[in-house]
């Protein structure tokens, strides 16, 4: 598995890996760096970096099983690192030193996002009680978790991820179906969210969970999902096939 680069003016996409040259088979991941010029992505052995054009080599940044990129700050200096496999908290990871900081301080964390300004972190996490909700912080590299969290959905909810809209004004999330759009405002470190909207059902959040990103405008939506009637063909996997060959005459 590769990572692809698509460009959405012309509909077209360009391979930018290509894992059998490194011996590896599952590439993971992407994430843009907020110049547009590199992609960083996780692969087996650890997270690496590319041009996002396709030159050069991939160059390696943390060299490290089970774990991958979550995000970069507006600002290329911070990446968040998901741990897979662990309980432990994500790992932030300074770009300009190469310096890995254990942060964050809480069991589970998934979809950390920076706000556009940097100073905001949204996450989901299950800590306390009532299952996955998402909150925001302060994000205060290299300190201690701030005491201050807002809490940004309820008990019902189930959200992946929280997605900010580039002025930094409105959330989004998925949960049960239906992508959902929320005012926020963010001040002199005090936060404030408003009523949640429902902007569109998408039932590929109904079949286990599918990555969901929006446009800097909130204007267009990306996720992926299962086409309904497709033409696609069944896959038949075969087990212990090498029992069902005939075992070569001896001479």
């Amino acid at each position: 598995m590769d990572i692809w680069v698509g460009n959405l003016e012309t509909n077209t996409s360009t391979r930018l890996t290509f894992s059998g040259n490194r011996g590896l088979t599952r590439l993971s991941n992407p994430v843009w760096d907020p110049s547009g010029k590199t992609v960083y992505y996780a692969a087996e052995d650890g997270i690496f970096r590319k041009a996002a054009d396709g030159t050069g080599d991939s160059v390696p940044i943390l060299l490290q099983k089970n774990i991958s990129p979550a995000d970069i700050s507006p600002d290329g200096r911070f990446m968040i690192i998901h741990r897979s496999g662990t309980v432990g908290p994500p790992l932030l990871l300074d770009l300009s030193a190469s310096r890995v900081i254990d942060w964050l301080g809480f069991p589970t964390l998934t979809g950390q996002r920076f706000s556009p300004d940097g100073k905001w972190l949204t996450y989901v996490t299950h800590a306390g009680e009532g299952g996955w909700k998402a909150y925001v912080r302060p994000f205060l590299p290299g300190q201690p978790a701030p005491p201050a969290t807002w809490q940004l959905t309820n008990e019902s909810d189930t959200p992946l991820q929280i997605l900010w809209r580039g002025d930094g004004k409105e959330v989004y999330y998925a949960t049960a179906g239906t992508v959902f759009a929320m005012p926020v405002n963010a001040k002199a470190g005090a936060f404030e969210s408003g009523r949640p909207v429902p902007l569109y059902e998408d039932s590929s959040f109904m079949r286990g969970g599918s990555p969901l990103d929006v446009s800097r405008d909130g204007q267009k939506f990306l996720s992926l999902g299962l086409l309904e009637g497709s033409d696609a063909q069944p896959m038949t996997v075969v087990l212990n096939w090498q029992s069902d060959q005939a075992a070569p005459e001896s001479h």
